[in-house]
């Protein structure tokens, strides 16, 4: 079993994954062959059981070596190990394959549950192989522990969501909420998903799996999504949905977008903003250039092909962090989500999970403009970081 493990794990998990500090104290928990490395550097010549988390099982070093190389399949075969492993401790192949698949999921519950919101393509086929699951079962399994990251203190209900990208990568959503401001500064967990795709430069989601049939509110808002209409739409214990079936008849970005050749959301697009002289001498003089950047190379990445309006936030706490996001539009506005509300799930999803820590926050929009966010930001700002200072830098095309 150690070595049909090694045989999965190495070398993608441990290589890029297990290998960032951040993960290597649970890591060391689940993980049985960064334990068996461990061991081999002590110079001993055998695992003891130990090493495994299990009575009565031996193996040479020699084999862990091969193993730990990634070419365990060469010295032990599945069904060598599988054998051994029944034999040794007097159980059935199955049972055996059932404990590794059993570590396996503690090893996705862990990562999940430590607040990674993002899944790289190579730790997703890692996962799938230690599981022995389809894309669309993984992202059914994660959804559990991924609720629970959730913020709903208002509501008290705990939304996940699980969307895979056609890079393979796999995100998670959860819902936010916000005690004594509007019900409409909420976060829908397929919204906060899509924000977090978009954030990283994914251009398509293939499949979503989520722990509650969407609203309608967000039903419209993945309308917005290039290619929906063959993105798989998973709720747990349900059968697999498409989004024509939950929102037929819809109205759609293709009823106001005269234009076929709009890049829709997640696609690349650059909406041709820079700072006014004022406001590029003001960052200068407050030292504010690189979270100035930010808010505009967020605005510059806005979603926003109904109004026309690009705007963009970057937020800066006290340790220095810098998080951005920029306004997405629904061809049904109500939908959308603010620069803010983008800049939230980035912070989140990159780590910072305590809002009162933001110091410095900067929007970038053009004056003057239909739409704006100045006021609703600093309503907002007031409540979850009251300490926190905006600037509003003006922008021209």
């Amino acid at each position: 079993m150690a070595a049909q493990l090694g045989n999965r794990l190495a070398p993608t998990l441990l290589d890029s994954w297990w290998s960032r500090p951040k993960y290597a104290t649970w890591a060391t928990k689940y993980d049985r062959t960064s334990t068996c490395r461990a061991h081999i550097k002590r110079g001993h010549g055998v695992l003891a059981p130990q090493h495994f988390g299990v009575t009565g099982l031996k193996l040479p070093v020699s084999k862990l070596r091969g193993a730990e190389k990634g070419h365990a399949h060469r010295n032990i075969s599945q069904k060598r190990t599988l054998g051994a492993v029944s034999s040794t401790l007097n159980i059935s192949e199955t049972e055996a394959d059932n404990e590794a698949g059993e570590t396996a999921r503690k090893l996705v519950k862990q990562a999940v549950a430590e607040g990674r919101f993002v899944f790289e393509r190579e730790e997703v086929d890692a996962f799938k192989q230690m599981l022995n699951m389809t894309d669309s079962q993984l992202c059914e399994h994660m959804i559990s522990p991924a609720t629970k990251l959730a913020r709903p203190p208002i509501s008290g209900y705990y939304v996940g969501a699980v969307g895979m990208g056609e890079s393979g990568r796999v995100y998670l959503g959860v819902n936010l909420e916000f005690s004594r401001l509007p019900m409409q500064m909420a976060v829908h967990a397929e919204q906060f998903m899509v924000a977090n795709a978009l954030r990283m430069k994914e251009r398509a989601i293939v499949r979503l799996a989520v722990s509650a049939a969407p609203c309608g509110h967000c039903r419209q808002f993945m309308a917005e999504l290039p290619r929906v209409d063959a993105m798989e739409i998973k709720v747990i214990n349900q059968p697999t949905m498409f989004l024509p079936e939950l929102l037929p008849a819809r109205f759609g970005p293709e009823d106001l977008l005269h234009d076929s050749s709009t890049p829709r959301l997640l696609e690349d697009r650059h909406n041709g903003l820079t700072l006014t002289a004022a406001a590029a001498a003001l960052c200068l003089d407050e030292d504010l250039s690189a979270i100035g950047d930010a808010a505009l190379d967020a605005a510059n990445s806005a979603y926003t092909p109904y109004s026309e309006c690009p705007s963009g936030l970057a937020v800066r706490t006290a340790c220095g962090s810098v998080y951005q996001g920029g306004a997405v539009e629904s061809c049904a506005y109500n939908p959308g989500m603010s620069p803010l509300q983008t800049t939230l799930v980035a912070a989140l999803a990159e780590g910072g999970h305590r809002w009162e820590e933001m110091q410095t926050a900067v929007l970038v929009e053009l004056p003057g403009a239909p739409v704006q966010h100045a006021e609703i930001v600093e309503l907002v700002l007031k409540r979850i970081a009251p300490n926190a200072r905006l600037v509003v830098l003006s922008a021209e095309r």
